[in-house]
């Protein structure tokens, strides 16, 4: 009898630590290996993703470009019916100013971001 299995049945089971070692002397496989081993040698799940926060990153928009788009919308339907053209970047900007107050977009910005009317000053010009 070998001194470490004298050793086992004196002190009991071996730890996993043990077996695997005893395995790897015995000269198997890892693939052979208890289970101690098998999941030692298993790649790790990855960790799951955080939840998507809510908040929008970057720089809290300035203006209010829905609230503005409709406003504009509806000065430039109600301008139209009234005289018959359409306004300009001035007039609409104006109108703006009047609801919005001191928040209202400089005007390079309104010509970037809101729609041309262009069908508008399409009709008129073949009008003339």
């Amino acid at each position: 009898m070998r001194v470490s299995e004298a050793f086992d049945r004196k002190y009991g089971l071996p730890s996993p630590f043990q077996q695997s070692s005893k395995v790897i002397e015995e000269g198997a496989g890892l693939d052979e290996a208890p289970d101690a081993l098998v999941h030692a040698r298993a790649v790790p799940a990855r960790p799951t993703p955080a939840p998507a926060t809510k908040t929008r990153r970057g720089r809290r928009p300035i203006h209010d470009w829905p609230l503005i788009e409709r406003l504009d919308a509806e000065f430039c339907l109600n301008y139209c019916a009234e005289t018959r053209r359409p306004p300009s970047w001035k007039e609409r900007r104006a109108a703006l100013a009047k609801k919005l107050g001191t928040d209202t977009p400089d005007l390079k910005t309104l010509q970037r971001r809101l729609l041309k009317i262009a069908l508008l000053k399409e009709r008129n010009s073949r009008s003339i």
